[in-house]
């Protein structure tokens, strides 16, 4: 036989599957390759023998075999994939995934939900008609399988009983009960085989316990399974390094050397944190998709229940901090690749805690403000968010802390980790430095409800200006109707969208009169046929809303467009004054009381680059209440700050945290132009802010008076004394 026919065997020893990965073998194994296909391209060209091999190189963007001609029982080792699988993957992936056709069904029910989170930005709370499909197609072929006695306890089962629980968990499906009740029959079956410690596949054992650790954690429940041995091995700190020294971590086993469970699992934190923010880039990408210590470490919190030993001190204390790291824990989860991480039960059990028991943090306050920052952060519910941000208030109050600057050292004091929580302060710090009640709101509540009698504006006369669209045809034009106003004077430049916001009005309070009046604020012909119609009308009116503004000159002084910065400065100043003159000589004597809103906002006092314009714009009118409360002691004069709401003027950064309502907004607005009840005149000249609770701000007054609180000041100790 020529030697060109004999077969030949070139040997590549490999230790481990993932030597292949190394450069200097794929270097050997290309160059074996190559030498082949060299031979083969000289060889002449003659019939091909029996035993010779060609290799035939495939460009790896061509398209693969079907999968249907592998099988479904394991995978093609030539397929590609969106990431690198290796080993444990391709074994989870085929176990799991293709071995039971009811898994695979769920598999598919499972990727229809993560198409939606990617499209829409969130997980659906219930499957789509698609991906319901593939549930029913998994629940039928359930029951067949359960149905076959031999197979009641069999890995198959095992692994179908578990596509249910991840299946549930990734929706965060609780309430109907589906979950524990996939949960109780898996936790029966392991049961009756034996227990855990019969599941020898050790990715078998891992998906087990990965769907009771993702419903556990949203219901902030114990989890049924034993910690895995390769999750315990995971989160064991390296021997030989040193671990990182906490004096937060101090202070507890000085104050409470009994109560181990939660520090033992924090100062593991910190170590674990510490060590891996030493990694380079490619150690945390493989850190990343193979797993990470974060799920062992949840898992003992999850196991750990300071309150099953009462209600004492220690054991709130303890509680708190088990809560408040749990939702520390969830962004760095979310950022080493688990989605969703569902947080609603936790966030809501430390609310709980937190007001059930009020307990006394001594040398341990910085854990209560890391726990309710985190908190703040993590919290989607909108009650629950102003609850923890007015605790958080209340607490840098406490510390005697004046700059939030200060607050946040606080908090990086105890953990942090800066790649996964830079610049989350944003928000926090604007609301915990806008807090000045104890209650704080973003809806209407009863108080400002322009329903109640109190409240009434019957027979007054009320213009709004920008009642075209935003806050003005949202908040202030449809609480006031509700408030059985005169008539309302809607006030903007396009008349068309003045009547279509006078229509809507009409429908839901059809009592109430309107007279749209087309005007350009900034313009003072404008204005004064503005109150020439006024005068016509009713002789004069009552309340003054100036809504009107633009927010449009966004840049750096250096770089802003100057016409542009100009046109906000006129119109938000100038248009302000023009009205508020007008307003104010239409009035019968200088006796006459009336009621004036100014909506100013929060960076009237606090610089936000790239935002001059409005700032300043906002600082002048709010300086401008100021001024008419001293001149007109008859007029409430009044600047509101509006927080945060989704309109038109939303700028792209604040859109994701406009979640005040425009009802609040407009609520407030009637409850400063009260006419009965509670005097507001203290409030006249200065910044109010519609987050705030009215009630408590009353409470607030002789304080507010004597301080000389809400207004703008020079801050600074002025005077010859200061030098003797």
């Amino acid at each position: 036989m020529d030697r060109s026919s004999k077969p030949t065997f070139n040997f590549v020893n490999l230790k481990h599957p993932d030597d292949l990965k190394d450069g200097e073998t794929q270097l050997r194994i290309r160059r074996l390759a190559m030498t082949e296909v060299g031979k083969a391209r000289r060889k002449p060209k003659t019939k091909r023998g029996r035993n010779e091999i060609v290799l035939q190189l495939r460009n790896p963007t061509e398209r693969q075999p079907n999968m249907d001609r592998l099988g479904s029982g394991s995978t093609d080792p030539f397929s590609r994939y969106p990431i690198e699988l290796d080993n444990d993957a391709r074994a989870l992936l085929a176990n799991i995934g293709l071995d039971s056709p009811a898994a695979f069904h769920h598999l598919l029910a499972n990727s229809q939900n993560f198409l939606f989170q990617k499209t829409n930005g969130r997980f659906p709370s219930q499957d789509n008609a698609l991906a319901l499909v593939h549930h029913h197609k998994a629940l039928r072929l359930a029951r067949e399988l359960m149905s076959d006695s031999s197979k009641y306890t069999s890995n198959e089962a095992v692994g179908v009983i578990v596509s249910f629980t991840c299946h549930h968990a990734l929706l965060g499906s609780f309430a109907g009960g589906e979950w524990k009740q996939h949960q109780d029959a898996l936790v029966k079956i392991i049961e009756t085989r034996g227990g855990y410690d019969t599941i020898h596949e050790e990715h078998l054992r891992i998906t087990v316990s990965w769907g009771d650790l993702m419903g556990s954690f949203a219901q902030d429940i114990p989890p049924s399974a034993p910690l895995p041995r390769q999750w315990a091995a995971e989160c064991r700190s390296p021997s030989g390094t040193p671990r990182p020294q906490s004096a937060i971590s101090f202070a507890w086993k000085q104050q409470m050397p009994m109560q181990m469970d939660w520090i033992s699992i924090f100062d593991d934190i910190v170590h674990l944190i510490s060590l891996a923010s030493t990694l380079n880039h490619q150690q945390l990408e493989l850190a990343v998709t193979s797993g990470s210590w974060i799920e062992a470490i949840v898992w003992r919190l999850l196991a750990t229940r300071p309150l099953s030993r009462g209600n004492g001190l220690e054991n709130v204390l303890e509680e708190v901090c088990r809560l408040g790291t749990l939702l520390f824990l969830a962004p760095c989860w979310r950022a080493l690749g688990q989605s969703p991480v569902w947080t609603a039960a936790i966030s809501k059990n430390l609310q709980i805690v937190l007001l059930q028991h009020k307990t006394g943090w001594g040398d341990l306050k910085p854990l209560l403000v890391w726990s309710l920052y985190f908190a703040a952060f993590e919290t989607s519910d909108l009650i629950e968010r102003s609850q923890f941000v007015s605790m958080l208030a209340m607490v840098m109050g406490s510390l005697r802390l004046q700059e939030w600057r200060e607050l946040l050292q606080l908090v990086k004091s105890v953990l942090w980790v800066d790649k996964v929580f830079a610049g989350s302060d944003e928000l926090i710090r604007d609301e915990v430095m806008h807090i000045f009640t104890a209650r704080t709101h973003r809806d209407v509540y009863p108080a400002i409800d322009p329903t109640q009698p109190a409240l009434s504006q019957k027979g007054k006369v009320v213009l709004i200006t920008g009642a075209s669209q935003g806050l003005g045809a949202l908040g202030f034009a449809p609480s006031f109707a509700a408030a059985g106003a005169k008539p309302i004077v809607l006030v903007a430049r396009t008349a068309g969208k003045l009547q279509q916001v006078a229509d809507t009005l009409a429908k839901s309070h059809p009592g109430v009169e309107t007279l749209v009046v087309p005007t350009d604020v900034s313009d003072p012909a404008s204005v004064a046929l503005l109150f020439e119609r006024v005068k016509e009308e009713y002789g004069h009116a009552d309340v003054l809303v100036n809504n009107a503004a633009i927010h449009q000159a966004i840049a750096p002084i250096q770089d802003v467009d100057q016409q542009r910065w100009w046109n906000e400065m006129t119109l938000n100043i100038r248009g302000t004054f023009l009205v508020t003159q007008h307003f104010l000589k239409l009035l019968p004597s200088p006796a006459t009381p009336a009621k004036i809103i100014t909506l100013t906002t929060g960076s009237a006092y606090l610089v936000f680059p790239s935002l001059s314009a409005y700032g300043i714009s906002k600082l002048a009118v709010l300086e401008l209440m100021a001024y008419l409360a001293v001149e007109r002691p008859n007029v409430l004069a009044a600047a509101l700050h509006p927080g945060i709401v989704l309109t038109e003027m939303t700028g792209e950064d604040f859109k994701k945290f406009a979640d005040d309502t425009p009802e609040l907004v407009g609520g407030v607005g009637v409850w400063l132009a009260g006419w009965e009840g509670v005097d507001r005149a203290f409030l006249s000249g200065r910044f109010v802010d519609a987050n705030w609770d009215v009630e408590d701000l009353v409470a607030r007054r002789d304080e507010i008076l004597e301080k000389d609180l809400l207004k703008m000041n020079l801050n600074a100790k002025l005077g010859a004394e200061q030098f003797t």
